[in-house]
């Protein structure tokens, strides 16, 4: 019916031990909540997450809800067509290993994530995994993850990844606010089009993930003419040895 898998990627960064539910599509999660944290203290986890796909989110005992991720999709060159618009006022780099300083300096500028609704993580440890997030995704794709600079400050960055089917996906966008008009974002984000372009050219979907409450990046993309999939993602943190201590008094 349902699995608690070991999420190797949050251990440690959100939680000593931290997993992640997986179910069969046919169950119904929404009456299970009691039954995976018994199972969740069995296996000693600390913390687990899980992820449901429906037009609504449904109420699951004992978890709470951290975020609902709506899915948009484009065709590359009808994106590259309004990016490529966009006057270049900047000059953007490849990340490398000595511009993570700067990185750091500008997450606080990055969008929300599911950490940033879970009262129980701080602001330093939401920004330390994204921070981590943002170190795999450029170990994987390098070329697709730039930094914007004016006049040699370090004023924003794109990051990309590719789908499994090597696709195009925007992973995260940060501009300083002082430059979010000046096309800094449309600079960016056609630099990571015309990498994948000469990389991947065959395949020319572009898609990525985005908060519902970040109003600004969904008017930013629909923007540019991409369109919603599916039903919206709503994900949910259980979070088992603070739920523990509040019942023993411990």
């Amino acid at each position: 019916m349902f699995v608690i898998e070991n999420n190797e990627f949050d251990s440690h960064l959100i939680a000593p031990r931290a997993g992640r539910v997986s179910f069969d599509e046919k169950c119904d999660i929404q009456g299970l909540g009691a039954e995976i944290l018994k199972r969740a203290r069995v296996l000693d986890y600390d913390f687990v997450s899980l992820a449901v796909r429906d037009n609504h989110p449904p109420l699951i005992e004992n978890f709470i809800l951290v975020g609902t991720i709506v899915e948009f999709v484009s065709d590359r060159d009808s994106l590259a067509a309004q990016t490529s618009r966009a006057r270049s006022r900047y000059k953007l780099r490849a990340m490398s290993e000595d511009q993570w300083p700067e990185i750091e300096r500008l997450l606080q500028f990055g969008g929300s994530t599911r950490f940033s609704n879970d009262p129980n993580i701080s602001v330093a440890k939401r920004l330390e995994h994204k921070l981590a997030m943002l170190r795999r995704y450029q170990s994987v794709c390098p070329d697709l993850f730039n930094i914007a600079y004016n006049d040699g400050t370090a004023i924003g960055y794109q990051a990309s990844t590719v789908t499994a089917d090597h696709g195009l996906r925007f992973y995260e966008i940060a501009i300083a606010p002082e430059y979010r008009k000046g096309f800094a974002a449309l600079n960016l984000l056609d630099a990571a089009i015309s990498s994948h372009q000469h990389s991947y050219g065959g395949q020319r979907q572009v898609v990525t993930s985005i908060y519902e409450d970040n109003k600004a990046s969904l008017d930013f993309f629909t923007g540019l003419g991409m369109q919603p999939m599916e039903a919206p993602t709503h994900h949910y943190h259980l979070w088992i040895k603070q739920r523990q201590e509040q019942t023993t008094g411990k």
